[in-house]
């Protein structure tokens, strides 16, 4: 495992893809009644595809020695425009506000051609919906009866950042940490 960043007591790993570790999360992910589509809930060859995909990027977050969430982006291909996700076990996504921010400046370190991370939110997902808000994701729109979850159709509500937004955060960041340094 590949420790990319430390932010308080926070720390994000790459995650190295171990037959035991796709095992575990699949465990851990059992609890989760609304987590995934009708399309792979419950189909454990199916979440094997998928979390193997080549053009993913996954991410682990442990706090004081456990994990307590997943990060991961798809759509790597693309190569301007990655969709992001995120689980977190412990249930307080709220809490990794700063965790994530820093991993978003990450990725865009990371990937030069990247441009913009998009997040495709269940409707059902209020807590992840003002997380995205509070980390300065803009709405911008709405896909309807785009998943089916437990047997009936949710809307999608795409929310988007830029790297602009993002290299703003970093040079107000950077500014402050002169000034208080001179």
């Amino acid at each position: 495992m590949t420790k990319i960043l430390q932010v308080g007591m926070w720390e994000v790993r790459e995650m190295v893809l171990t037959k035991e570790k796709v095992e575990r999360i699949w465990k851990l992910l059992q609890d989760y009644r609304t987590l995934f589509s009708d399309l792979t809930r419950g189909d454990y060859n199916a979440w094997v595809q998928y979390i193997t995909d080549p053009n993913t990027y996954w991410l682990e977050i442990y706090g004081e020695k456990d994990l307590v969430g997943v990060v991961y982006f798809e759509q790597l291909n693309a190569m301007i425009d990655f969709e992001g996700h995120m689980m977190f076990f412990d249930r307080r996504p709220a809490e990794k506000k700063e965790v994530l921010r820093e991993l978003l400046k990450f990725m865009f370190a990371r990937f030069d051609l990247l441009n913009r991370i998009t997040l495709n939110v269940p409707k059902m997902y209020y807590a992840t919906r003002r997380l995205a808000l509070a980390m300065s994701f803009v709405e911008e729109g709405t896909k309807r009866e785009a998943v089916m979850i437990g047997g009936k159709w949710c809307d999608l509500i795409s929310y988007g950042i830029l790297r602009r937004q993002v290299n703003v955060w970093t040079n107000r960041e950077n500014q402050d940490s002169r000034e208080r340094t001179g």
